[in-house]
């Protein structure tokens, strides 16, 4: 992040707390970072995606699963020894039949992602961690730990 300094001249006209109140709010509002307003709902909304994955895997409805997914998707992990590959849906989810989601974390990133630490079995669970690219109520890139 690129940050800049303001100088001001001294003298009487710029001396006085009113002033110095003025340039710290206006430095401390350029070192914020823009977004979207609602980011807290997008965020909640991205982890229901990721929930919904969760509770379809362990039901093993593919096909509600795969319609969590965008038409083309991002994806890395063991089963592309982990290159990054672009997927459809159905692939991905063909990559996970059989296996058993737990969640044991969940961490909204910014805008766009969600990290999962959990419990991947298909016989010993092993631990997992996920990646999710969600946009438009869809993922759209997973990376698989």
């Amino acid at each position: 992040m690129k940050h800049s300094v303001l100088l001001l001249p001294a003298g009487p006209r710029l001396a006085g707390p009113r002033l110095a109140g003025m340039v710290l709010a206006g430095l401390l509002t350029a070192c914020v970072p823009t977004g979207p307003a609602d980011l807290e709902a997008v965020q909640q909304q991205n982890i229901r995606v990721v929930r919904q994955l969760e509770a379809g895997l362990n039901r093993q409805d593919w096909a509600g699963v795969a319609r969590l997914y965008a038409e083309r998707v991002r994806y890395k992990g063991p089963h592309t020894r982990y290159r990054e590959v672009e997927q459809t849906p159905g692939q991905v989810v063909a990559a996970y039949r059989g296996y058993h989601l737990e969640i044991t974390q969940l961490y909204a990133a910014y805008e766009h992602h969600v990290v999962v630490e959990g419990q991947l079995s298909h016989g010993p669970p092993q631990p997992v961690c996920l990646i999710y690219t969600i946009e438009n109520g869809r993922i759209t890139r997973q990376f698989t730990y």
